[in-house]
């Protein structure tokens, strides 16, 4: 069983905001993940740690038609239980 707890926050400035959030389960483990994102209405810059890895990523929100919206998110994050280097990509499409 794996439970989390989390905050997220907007700053005062619109176009920073903060997260955080914290891992644990029943075997013992426990991570702790913390980032930052700069964004406007299209485009978002991301970094943070992700249990004392590093994460980078970015995001542009495009309307495509009437109320649909697509989202194209990319995410880097650095070696993992050595895997090496991982590249994600995800694509939304909101209604």
């Amino acid at each position: 069983v794996t439970q989390k707890v989390g905050a997220f926050y907007r700053t005062p400035l619109d176009w920073l905001s903060f997260a955080y959030d914290f891992e644990w389960s029943n075997k013992g483990e426990e991570k702790n993940h913390v980032g930052l994102e700069i964004s406007n209405q299209q485009l978002a810059a991301r970094a943070g740690f992700d249990n004392d890895h590093l994460t980078l990523g970015g995001g542009i929100e495009v309307k495509a038609y009437k109320r649909l919206n697509i989202i194209l998110d990319y995410a880097f994050v650095d070696d993992v239980e050595d895997e090496g280097l991982s590249h994600v990509f995800s694509w939304r499409f909101t209604f």
